[in-house]
């Protein structure tokens, strides 16, 4: 069960990063204002529903128990987890703690 959902919650992670999100949601989604938190949000949103939709696929094509609950806790953790790293202050942080400022 553990291998089927990481690789559909994975192949979900890479649409949803790379084929939905949109030239203003990359250009935006750190800025500090109100546009910056939109085309943040509406990224995080995008990964909540392609992960939403991966979850489905498991239980109803694979037939694999997920339950409510720990459904809405994974993609509450999935939204929640990726709106803030894409802020990019708490990886740029991480890197200053790393001591790895000079990155390509």
């Amino acid at each position: 069960m553990f291998a089927s959902l990481f690789v559909l919650l994975y192949a979900a992670h890479i649409a949803a990063d790379y084929l939905l999100q949109t030239d203003h949601q990359v250009k935006h989604k750190a800025d500090r204002c109100a546009t910056g938190w939109a085309a943040n949000l509406a990224h995080a949103g995008t990964h909540a529903i392609t992960s939403a939709l991966a979850l489905a696929v498991a239980v109803t094509v694979l037939d694999l128990p997920v339950g409510a609950l720990p459904a809405a806790l994974a993609l509450a953790l999935i939204a929640g987890t990726h709106a803030v790293i894409d802020r990019r202050w708490p990886v740029a942080h991480w890197m200053r703690l790393a001591r790895q400022e000079h990155c390509a």
